[in-house]
């Protein structure tokens, strides 16, 4: 009896010891497992930090002092010279004016040529233009000059101290009014007589020794040719000579006139 209890006393120690063996191996084994666990992580954290960390360059060696200094100014510290004044502009001179176009006065004007008057040699001027035409002779004024010379091919005018010339043109051809003016070629007509009152005088006849002083005066009834000559013998030179003219102009400008305007007969 006494050997079946004792038997039964050690069996729990035995199942207690039992346990306490299992428990320490299992403590064991998961100590060991995290002792593991803990070293890998720190042996892939060491290998990070190796793999990360850059590699130290060795210490190089110094330049010499000349590498540094070569490329220092030498007028680093020293003033800079001043610029040079800019230069002052030039003021553009103006252009110079063109020169005065010279007018020439007698640029409308031709010399047509010429008609002996009282043996007198006269100019036929005529205005291109206007087609206005003056008989002229020396001495005359003219576009603020004065006639002085008239030959076949030119009529030279004095303006101040210059002459002018004008050449004579070859495009017209001057014909004598006495000679072929159509007025002359016609076949005079009698005149008429007025009736004269009993015991009136017959009116004077010019003498028919006595020439023409105008181109056509013979077709004039003879009573105005004798008035005409009336007053031209109390004329004096110079009015004779302007009789001429004017009745030469009116000629030329107009053609054939009935009577004689310098003499106050007719237009």
């Amino acid at each position: 009896m006494k050997k079946h209890k004792a038997h039964r006393s050690v069996l729990p120690m035995l199942a207690v010891a039992g346990l306490g063996a299992v428990a320490a191996l299992v403590a064991f084994a998961q100590s060991s497992r995290r002792s593991g666990v803990v070293a890998a992580r720190s042996a892939v954290q060491a290998q990070d930090v190796v793999q990360v960390s850059p590699a130290v360059a060795p210490n190089p060696q110094p330049k010499p002092l000349a590498y540094y200094v070569a490329g220092v100014r030498p007028d680093l510290f020293t003033a800079s010279d001043a610029e040079p004044p800019k230069p002052k502009p030039v003021a553009q001179k103006p252009a110079p004016a063109p020169a005065p176009q010279v007018v020439d006065p007698f640029v409308d004007y031709a010399y047509d040529g010429t008609v002996q008057m009282g043996g007198q040699t006269m100019a036929l001027i005529e205005n291109v233009k206007t087609k206005e035409g003056q008989y002229l002779r020396p001495g005359d004024p003219f576009m603020g000059g004065t006639i002085d010379t008239i030959t076949e091919r030119t009529v030279s005018i004095r303006i101040g101290s210059r002459i002018q010339t004008l050449n004579k043109t070859d495009n017209f051809t001057l014909t004598p009014l006495d000679k072929s003016a159509p007025y002359l070629t016609q076949t005079a007509q009698p005149t008429p007589q007025m009736p004269m009152a009993p015991g009136q005088a017959a009116p004077p006849t010019m003498a028919p020794d006595q020439g023409q002083l105008f181109p056509g005066m013979d077709q004039l009834p003879p009573r105005v040719q004798e008035r005409i000559r009336q007053r031209w013998q109390n004329m004096t030179p110079e009015e004779r000579q302007r009789a001429q003219t004017r009745f030469l102009n009116r000629q030329f400008e107009r053609g054939q006139r009935r009577g004689f305007p310098g003499f106050g007969f007719g237009g």
